[in-house]
């Protein structure tokens, strides 16, 4: 399903400057699916739906306050002949008529509902009650709003997309109502028009906060939150600040943007500039020492109107001129040339060599024309020179001039660091997520997964496997707590876990209680057999320890059956999202089998197995046993290395 968002505003339309790049429209959303369409809300953002050509239109009301349904008068295909609108609301077809047809009476508009050309069909829908349009499914249910409002659960094709505005939270009857319908919705379109703020000043208003919504996705485990209607007031950097803001709370979200389309399962990736490079703005500030208060006066006032406004401070006392700029911040410096008692030269030279003031533009203001003088000026570190009093427009444009210079550098330094600590999140996480790969596959298995894309299948001539089990483990489990249980497992496994990484060889699952490691693959070793023997007469060892330890502290304990058994097998990636590295083979059944038919505390081999191993390895023979599907196997019990 594709959600294409038409109108995203609350309340008003607000075509301003300021906000046209989340949009001014209010609110109007479609939803597009195996060629059928589906629109929700009639705000001004239907009009610009309009423009394009539609002989039919189905129009979801979720409710009738005039923010979602002003564009309905300005739609075009309302008035061609031979189109066919129809409109679904949760009221009675006649009062549903009565509610458009009012808008488009005397003296508000000059051509009535009715007499617009195209055909008109109403039906009424019941909270809670599903009914289809063509290909989707819809499921409407109550909002907590003034007058009421629904929302609408979509569903097509296994995907789900839930439109949830006009929602003030704080209703418990109704949030968990809200909750219930957004569980696992692909995409989440909620009503977040307000700031934590601004909120508890229009309580009862039937909105709610970024917060509420945040918090509904991250219940609900949605897919996508996209935060909607807009307040009237939020500019386009103040919805950025709030989905920046969301963001921490709810990954995946972001704000609806007229004229943009999502499509339901695919997620929307997070811009790197929108949330982490957050320039600082700094305003201009001009910070003048003069000795004389005329000349302040006038630079002052030449000063004065501009917009942005420019902060202006005058000193005239040069002793306290550099602790008045380390205060003030100033993104520029004018200075006197000739002051009372020092040069003011050599006030340059005292700003250049203090660290605050060393960066800032420095403008010498002088009655002196001489190109000498000029030059000592730059000498001394000035960035420019001007005769004063300059005219206002030169001396405006100088310090714009040298000001924004000065802003850019600090902003690319600023820049610069939070791209530094954002490579170094980058970072962490690559290395979090290579971790994270390697705990599911065998290191060159994830190296060509990375590399290529995929795995390949693979065949190999000789490998061991090694199966672990629990014995009577289902008649003990019985006899614990769920707590206990896991407790149990957890430690017993993470303990077979630390001795398969000390030899080297590959875990490649748990399966209840039992375990499977494996050795020689994915890459071919020549102790292979040899470290999957240690592997397991250790945990022969460990869990003996464990039940000496058990027995004498009068508690259960479990014992282990551990089966070995060696030859030929495939091993490959399987799976798309869960995937996990197995292998298949008739060896792999047959240690399955060498495990089932030991016993407790002891490691069981096949022959196949024992030839494998050094002579100096103690075995004990139990001739041939019968095994199901295998017939007679002959086995060993081996009991040490040497």
């Amino acid at each position: 399903m594709k959600v294409t968002f038409w109108g995203v505003r609350g309340s008003i339309p607000t075509p301003q400057r300021e906000n046209l790049g989340f949009g001014g429209e209010t609110a109007c959303v479609t939803i597009e699916a195996e060629g059928a369409r589906l629109v929700l809300d009639a705000g001004s953002g239907l009009r610009v739906l309009g423009e394009k050509p539609q002989e039919h239109t189905e129009i979801l009301l979720s409710h009738f306050h005039w923010d979602h349904l002003q564009g309905l008068p300005f739609f075009a295909p309302l008035y061609k002949k031979g189109n066919a609108v129809h409109f679904h609301a949760q009221v009675p077809v006649e009062k549903l008529h009565a509610h458009l047809a009012g808008q488009m009476t005397a003296p508000y508009f000059p051509l009535e509902f009715d007499a617009a050309a195209a055909g008109k069909e109403f039906s009424q829908f019941h909270w809670h009650t599903p009914f289809t349009v063509g290909p989707f499914q819809i499921t409407p249910f109550p909002l907590n709003h003034p007058q009421d409002c629904t929302g609408f659960r979509v569903e097509c094709g296994g995907r789900v997309v839930v439109y949830a505005t006009d929602h003030e939270h704080g209703d418990a009857e109704k949030d968990a109502v809200l909750l219930q319908y957004a569980k696992g919705a692909d995409i989440l379109i909620a009503d977040a028009q307000y700031t934590l703020e601004e909120y508890p000043r229009r309580k009862g208003f039937g909105h709610s906060t970024w917060m509420d919504a945040a918090r509904l996705a991250e219940s609900a485990q949605v897919g996508q939150l996209v935060l909607f209607h807009h307040d009237p007031h939020h500019s386009d950097d103040a919805i950025r600040h709030i989905v920046l803001e969301a963001r921490k709370v709810f990954a995946n979200t972001d704000a609806a943007r007229e004229r943009t389309t999502l499509t339901a399962g695919e997620l929307v990736e997070v811009v790197v500039e929108d949330e982490g490079l957050a320039l600082t703005e700094h305003p201009l500030r001009v910070l003048l020492v003069d000795d004389q208060r005329m000349v302040g006066e006038a630079v002052r006032r030449m000063l004065m109107g501009r917009t942005p406004e420019i902060e202006f401070r005058f000193c005239s006392d040069a002793a306290t001129a550099v602790a008045v700029a380390n205060e003030f911040e100033p993104t520029l410096i004018l200075q006197d040339l000739i002051m009372p008692g020092v040069e003011g030269l050599d006030m340059v030279r005292a700003f250049r060599a203090n660290a605050a003031t060393a960066p800032v533009p420095i403008i010498v203001l002088s009655s002196k024309e001489e190109a000498a003088t000029k030059a000592e000026s730059f000498a001394a570190g000035a960035n420019d020179y001007i005769v004063k009093l300059p005219d206002k427009i030169e001396l405006l444009a100088r310090i714009e001039h040298h000001s924004a210079a000065y802003v850019n550098r600090l902003q690319r330094d600023e820049a610069y660091e939070q791209l530094s600590a954002l490579l170094g999140q980058v970072s962490e996480e690559k290395q979090k997520s290579e971790t994270l790969l390697l705990n599911i596959l065998p290191e060159a298995v994830a190296t060509e997964l990375k590399e290529s894309g995929n795995v390949r299948a693979m065949g190999f001539e000789l490998a061991g496997v090694l199966f672990a089990d629990f014995c009577n483990f289902t008649a003990l489990s019985h006899t614990m707590t769920a707590e206990e249980l896991v407790s149990e497992l957890n430690e017993c496994f993470t303990a077979f876990d630390q001795i398969t990484m000390t030899h080297g060889v590959e875990k490649l699952k748990t399966i209840g209680d039992g375990y499977l490691c494996v050795a020689g693959i994915p890459e071919r070793r020549e102790d292979a057999l040899l470290s999957l023997t240690r592997v397991a007469l250790e945990i022969r060892d460990y869990i003996a320890h464990r039940r000496s330890e058990k027995i004498a502290a009068g508690k259960q304990y479990w014992d282990v059956r551990v089966g070995l058994h060696c030859g030929p097998l495939v091993a490959g990636v399987v799976g798309l999202r869960k995937f996990a590295y197995d292998v298949w083979g008739d060896t792999v059944n047959t240690a399955s089998r060498m495990e089932s038919a030991g016993a407790p505390g002891r490691v069981n081999i096949s022959g196949e197995f024992r030839a494998q191993m050094p002579e100096s390895a103690v075995c004990e023979s139990r001739g041939l046993i019968a095994v199901k599907g295998k017939g007679e196997v002959e086995m060993f019990f081996l009991d040490s290395l040497e």
